[in-house]
């Protein structure tokens, strides 16, 4: 299996500078994809003076020194015409699957710079499947982390550096710490690997015996429900685990902790980035696209009331303050069916990764792992669930705007009756 990717006709020349994440262990021990993307893809770089002053878009270091990953094949090109996710600084060792996950979702598809040959290979790689033993997510993390040890990174309060600042300093033969992942791995083979793959998801997910004669002691078929459902806790990475715990905690004028097991982790975070608002006096007089109903027809804020509240709306809970006369990310819905309209949710979601500059990266890489979760494990609505969380959002609207309609400008956070 090694021998089979050093002797790829498709590998593009590496040069010795270049800091592959590929090791010997690789081959026995990761699936045919993540052993091609460590070994074609990306490279591990020292960042320099000019990465933290460099113009454009992208990931940043905090510190000269630091160590980042990115990919090889645009690395060359200005950061406003790389693709997201080219250049990734995870802070410790620990966070470096999560990067590569999210260059194996997000970059690989949408890099141009990728030769099309390189990527016909990977989706080859994805399509026939993985003929390697099973893996638990929490092993693979492990191993990922101890690999970077082999290779000579330590966590630093200044994020990822060389053991050896001199220079890449690879271990020659694997290290205690990495023959008990090795061991570890062994042992799981003979008993069954406990993470459930997309496959098995999907198919299990798909029976009626399995959803209508689950049992609540047995984990397994009550994470498949979870995943069918689009609740991902056992699979997401430690960031998005972080951004779900304290919006669970943090309770919203449209967004009670109560909702979270009745609705889809990706709906309950996306609307948990709203707040009320009422346009100021200066925008009443204006026509705003952003206000949507699901013909994609817009409100005109001439009117006095909309719908049964009078100037009640929803705004980006980031980019809105009281002294923010900045129109962008409000959005006034005339009744129920256009906020469960999907068109609200996507422009909304559109408005949070490509137009606010004040959403926090956490919540923005959250919402994208959620989503492509979703995608990958074929996740759906579980029905009537989704119309049920809008009409308590929406309750909850009229509720605020009747408390509030004398109150000028965009509304603070409040508790809201359930």
């Amino acid at each position: 299996h090694q021998q089979q990717h050093q002797n790829h006709q498709f590998c593009e020349p590496v040069s010795p500078s270049h800091s592959t994440l590929f090791l010997p262990s690789d081959a026995n021990f990761l699936s045919e994809a993540h052993c091609f993307i460590r070994f074609v893809c990306i490279e591990l770089f020292t960042s320099t003076e000019h990465h933290l002053t460099a113009g454009g878009r992208g990931a940043r270091p905090s510190h000269v020194g630091q160590v980042g990953f990115r990919c090889i094949h645009c690395k060359h090109q200005p950061r406003d015409h790389q693709a997201n996710q080219a250049v990734s600084f995870p802070s410790t060792r620990d966070n470096i699957f999560e990067s590569v996950r999210n260059f194996q979702r997000v970059h690989m598809e949408s890099c141009p710079f990728i030769p099309p040959k390189i990527k016909l290979t990977f989706q080859e790689i994805i399509q026939k499947g993985n003929h390697t033993p099973k893996r638990s997510h929490k092993l693979v993390r492990a191993y990922y982390s101890q690999a970077a040890s082999e290779m000579g990174l330590i966590d630093t309060p200044f994020g990822l550096r060389y053991r050896d600042e001199c220079g890449y300093k690879q271990r020659v033969t694997p290290s205690l710490e990495m023959l008990n992942i090795l061991e570890a791995a062994n042992a799981e083979e003979k008993v069954g690997a406990r993470f459930v793959e997309p496959m098995n998801v999907n198919k299990r997910a798909s029976s009626k015996d399995d959803t209508t004669k689950s049992s609540p002691s047995s984990s397994s078929e009550g994470a498949t429900i979870d995943v069918k459902y689009g609740k991902f806790d056992a699979l997401s990475g430690k960031i998005t685990k972080k951004v779900m715990l304290n919006a669970r905690k943090e309770p919203t004028v449209f967004v009670q902790p109560q909702d979270f097991p009745t609705i889809s982790d990706f709906i309950f975070l996306l609307f948990h980035q709203l707040k009320p608002c009422k346009p100021t006096s200066h925008k009443k007089r204006r026509r705003v696209s952003s206000s949507i109903s699901p013909s994609g027809s817009t409100f005109d804020r001439e009117h006095p009331t909309i719908g049964n509240m009078p100037f009640a709306g929803l705004c980006c809970k980031h980019c809105q303050r009281e002294d923010n006369e900045n129109a962008n990310g409000m959005y006034f819905p005339s009744n129920v069916e256009c906020l469960g309209d999907s068109s609200f949710s996507q422009t909304f979601l559109m408005h949070l990764m490509n137009s606010c500059d004040h959403v926090p990266d956490e919540i923005k890489s959250a919402l994208t792992e959620l989503k492509n979760l979703a995608r990958e494990y074929n996740a759906s609505v579980k029905r009537g669930s989704k119309k049920k969380f809008v009409g308590k959002v929406w309750k909850r609207l009229e509720s605020y705007a009747d408390k509030n309609s004398g109150a000028a400008g965009v509304m603070g956070v409040v508790t809201a009756p359930n």
